[in-house]
């Protein structure tokens, strides 16, 4: 398994760069910032067929490793190996399936070079080169992100000026978060009577994760590291408050992660049968919280002007957003024009997210983990501007809560956000749909699905898969 994943991700990282994730240049690296806007190197369809082919073998390569591990009873190292392995391509080639990354790098040298980062948008560093990959939907708005990753990404940008090296230094920040969390789900799905091991391949192997938080270099990996450590914490006795401020801090990085801060503190202000109890308890995690948060603001120098820049911000239009896709539906039904109708549907998305939320907190306060997974994963789906990698706000949770389960529903869902991101934006469909035609397309399709029906098992040895077989599973 440990090959045959690595030649997935070796095939995804070769399809992305061709598609136009890296720019070949005369300094020697085999991968460079790309251009804006997007120019493949090869044709766009053919660089497509090779990403998604590599996508479709590391997917059938985590099912087998899920599978086999659950059957043959691999240690914790060798599962830890195995993903190391497969992620070496993905750490060393240019980002895939967003350009975010770039825009950190630019926001982070804003910051640094004395910009208010929630007013200007990086555009406001004039011609300086790190503006160059970054995806022109960012060049003018402002930070939407926490003061704690704010001044993360300025000190980052402010020790090199070339961006390479800076997208280097926001992968590592990424890997190392992503070692924390690993540690959190393997301590929450012990804690619960759960198969950590399988917890750590539902994660960490997970196509998503790798795609979008080790070579795309997300910031959700570093929310999560708090967030998930602030769970595991407050699950030990007296680490209740710890906890809470945990969470508290990676809502600082991102704001999904105030979601924790209720589902922790929940359980413990309710513990009490007196009421005076419950109402010093809840205000206590109230004013823990707000010190928390308050605090990063003003050592990172940005108070909470960073909450008036989320509250200003206007949606991006992103095509994966349920209720962007709702929205444009009942306009197109009713025949009527302009933006109303899709703010509806956008806020509407929110209050639905908001009752569920505030149900399990209610019904299931004594499930923490899983209720918490399912509350940020139903705010994911339906945020206005929803992306793949915002489903990995609950997966981590859910994993660990749900560990040695078949967990079908989660798998699936997981692949399938894998599947719906092109290597470097949805443009590209635009690309292809423009330079060829429906045979071709059709053509490229089914070589993919015909790709699908490949067993790994059948490129073993057949001494070595009929003692796999004989593994009772």
């Amino acid at each position: 398994m440990a090959l045959l994943g690595l030649a997935g991700t070796t095939t995804l990282v070769v399809g992305g760069a061709l598609s136009g994730a890296a720019t070949h240049t005369v300094g020697g690296r085999w991968w460079s910032v790309p251009t804006v806007p997007v120019r493949p190197s090869v044709d766009v369809l053919v660089a497509l067929v090779i990403f998604y082919a590599g996508l479709i073998v590391l997917a059938r390569s985590w099912l087998r490793l899920r599978r086999d591990v659950r059957a043959s009873g691999a240690g914790i190292g060798a599962i830890a190996a195995v993903i190391a392995i497969w992620a070496v391509p993905l750490l060393a080639g240019p980002p895939l399936g967003s350009r975010d990354v770039y825009a950190y790098a630019a926001q982070g040298r804003l910051a640094d070079e004395g910009f208010d980062p929630y007013r200007e948008g990086p555009s406001a560093l004039g011609d300086d080169p790190v503006l160059e990959p970054v995806d022109p939907l960012y060049l003018d708005a402002p930070v939407l992100y926490g003061p704690v990753f704010v001044a993360v990404s300025s000190q980052l940008s402010g020790a090199t000026t070339d961006v390479v090296r800076l997208v280097l230094a926001f992968r590592a920040l990424s890997v190392l978060a992503l070692v924390v969390t690993a540690v959190a789900v393997h301590d929450i799905a012990t804690g619960l009577g759960r198969d950590p091991r399988d917890a750590l391949v539902l994660t960490m192997a997970n196509p998503l994760v790798l795609l979008h938080l080790v070579s795309g270099a997300h910031n959700e990996s570093l929310m999560l590291a708090f967030l998930v450590s602030g769970v595991a914490i407050a699950r030990r006795p007296h680490g209740r408050l710890i906890g809470i401020g945990l969470c508290a801090f990676a809502a600082a990085i991102k704001m999904p992660a105030l979601f924790g801060v209720a589902f922790v503190a929940w359980p413990w202000v309710i513990e009490p049968r007196q009421w005076h109890r419950r109402i010093t308890r809840g205000a206590l995690a109230a004013l823990e919280s707000i010190a928390v948060i308050a605090l990063a603001g003003r050592m990172t120098g940005w108070g909470w002007s960073w909450v008036d820049a989320l509250i200003a911000a206007k949606p991006v239009d992103a095509y994966l957003s349920l209720t962007r896709v709702a929205g444009a539906a009942a306009q197109r039904v009713i025949g009527v024009e302009g933006t109303q109708i899709l703010t509806v549907f956008r806020l509407g998305g929110l209050i639905v997210a908001a009752v569920a939320g505030a149900w399990l907190l209610i019904r299931r306060s004594h499930s923490t983990p899983e209720a918490l997974a399912i509350a940020l994963t139903v705010f994911a789906l339906l945020h206005p501007t929803t992306q793949p990698w915002y489903l990995t706000w609950g997966l981590m949770l859910w994993a660990a809560a749900s560990a040695g389960n078949e967990n079908r529903v989660y798998t699936w869902l997981c692949i399938g956000a894998a599947f719906v991101v092109l290597p470097m934006g949805p443009h590209l469909g635009a690309v292809v749909l423009d330079e060829r035609g429906a045979v071709s397309i059709a053509v490229a399709v089914a070589a993919l699905g015909g790709l699908t029906l490949v067993r790994p098992g059948a490129l073993r040895p057949a001494r070595e898969r009929a003692a796999a077989d004989a593994v009772p599973s």
